[in-house]
């Protein structure tokens, strides 16, 4: 008699640990004031692969600036990226050297221009490429890293911007990113902008569109039941 009460004391009172654990533990509100958070930290540096992915799914984005020695063709997430944006008109802004004018102006910025007038064709949008990609020469050499900025707009309007800076000097892409602290993003962004860049002419056509960014590109990026249910 005394070992079943042992025993039955002994499940009472790990049933109580259970109990508690599941109500203390398991059951505690989570906490969602992160949830909305950036996913990298201040300071911390991440790929240009991870960036992409970043850009391509950035809620509110409503511009990225790109300030860098030269414009440079985006690869892999980033191209991803790039096409997205464009869809949902999110504007691109290049701020490169004095002595790129030229060069960039006949350069990879018509990469983004082709990418532009396919995906937004595509989409239907009455947008032209000159309305969301943008080129413009500082009245100096940046011989600084590339600089990318984002900037968001929230569902109650406020404006925020996120910044990152590179680790390659003079290049337009670069290998790796470190996240800069709010109040730098917003400072250097403004003395970017501040610096009078000089718009560049596009010239649109005549150019050459790459196979890889055609009207079928997007179609094979999608999921194979997706593609099926355009083809009926």
């Amino acid at each position: 008699m005394i070992n079943f009460e042992v025993a039955l004391l002994t499940i009472l009172s790990v049933a109580v640990v259970a109990a508690w654990y599941f109500a203390i533990v398991r059951l505690k509100p989570t906490d969602t004031k992160g949830a909305d958070q950036f996913p990298v930290s201040e300071g911390e540096e991440i790929d240009a692969h991870v960036l992409g992915q970043i850009e391509g799914s950035l809620k509110g984005l409503i511009k990225v600036i790109v300030a860098a020695h030269r414009v440079e063709e985006p690869q892999n997430a980033l191209r991803v990226a790039v096409k997205k944006n464009l869809v949902r008109n999110v504007e691109y802004l290049f701020l490169v050297s004095k002595s790129r004018s030229v060069n960039e102006r006949d350069g990879w910025i018509n990469m983004f221009v082709a990418i532009a007038k396919v995906v937004l064709a595509e989409a239907g949008s009455q947008l032209k490429p000159r309305d969301l990609i943008h080129i413009s020469h500082l009245a100096h050499e940046w011989k600084d890293t590339p600089y990318v900025f984002y900037q968001t707009e929230t569902s109650s309007g406020q404006m925020s911007v996120v910044a990152f800076r590179g680790n390659q000097v003079g290049e337009g892409i670069a290998e790796k990113y470190t996240r800069l602290p709010s109040h730098l993003a917003y400072t250097i962004a403004n003395a970017i902008l501040s610096d009078a860049p000089k718009p560049m002419e596009i010239v649109e056509e005549p150019f050459m569109v790459e196979p890889d960014i055609d009207l079928s590109a997007s179609r094979r990026e999608q999921p194979p039941e997706e593609r099926h249910e355009q083809s009926v």
